[in-house]
């Protein structure tokens, strides 16, 4: 599928990918230089003032796992915690879980080193843990669709999941019916939420629960947010 200068291919398990591939020097370069200088100047600020919303998106994540999982949860890993607000909420909800995040972007570690929360300060490839080092959950809010490598963080976090473990994700819905019914309605360049580098990959509900399964997780939840298409679909055009 071409978009202009945009492109992507599809996988052999059916999500997309950027076609060609950023480098993974092209994305250091973006992260570091541009992505929350540029595109999200004001990150803090906003989830600062949507604090109330984010803390109700907190107690639905933990009500989620509890309800598979039941209130003995030993271990809590967050990939790519930002600025630390869910895992001081998990470890304030959570008072007998250990819980620790993993950070690489030195914005946000700076906004977190004066709380003293148990981030380690690295990708996902280079943290390391110890044959026995598992955790009964996983949580990776908006992590998937950034990496070059997708299938190899899914494995990675399978492997450290205890026997009875949750990965829970949230990805953006790309590549739906209702965005192509958009596209359709009003002309729009088909592919619009097509956003190179920093978004690689791009799932939707299926092909999401095609990757894991695949993979050797069994899916034992799924939901998604309101669509923003609907707006669109109701002549309320946010892109123009």
């Amino acid at each position: 599928m071409s978009s202009g200068v945009l492109s992507v291919k599809q996988h052999a398990l059916g999500f997309y990918q950027l076609d060609p591939l950023p480098t993974q020097e092209e994305l250091d370069a973006f992260y570091r230089d541009e992505f929350y200088q540029t595109r999200k100047p004001d990150y803090a600020r906003e989830e600062e003032e949507d604090a109330a919303w984010h803390q109700m998106q907190y107690a639905d994540r933990l009500a989620k796992i509890t309800k598979h999982l039941g209130g003995d949860i030993s271990s809590v890993l967050e990939v790519g915690c930002g600025t630390g607000r869910f895992l001081k909420y998990l470890m304030r909800e959570m008072l007998d879980t250990r819980c620790e995040g993993i950070e690489p972007n030195e914005l946000l570690r700076a906004a977190t080193s004066r709380d003293g929360l148990p981030i380690r300060r690295c990708n996902w490839r280079s943290a390391r843990y110890g044959d026995r080092e598992r955790f009964d959950v996983i949580f990776a809010h908006f992590v998937l669709e950034h990496l070059l490598e997708p299938i190899d963080f899914l494995l990675w976090a399978r492997s450290l999941l205890t026997q009875r473990g949750i990965l829970y994700l949230a990805v953006p819905n790309d590549f739906t019916q209702l965005q192509e019914q958009a596209v359709a309605k009003l002309n729009l360049r088909s592919g619009y939420w097509i956003s190179r580098p920093d978004h690689v990959n791009y799932f939707n509900f299926n092909s999401l629960v095609t990757t894991l399964r695949v993979l050797g997780f069994e899916v034992i939840d799924r939901d998604t947010t309101f669509s923003m298409e609907a707006y669109l679909l109701t002549d309320q055009n946010y892109i123009s």
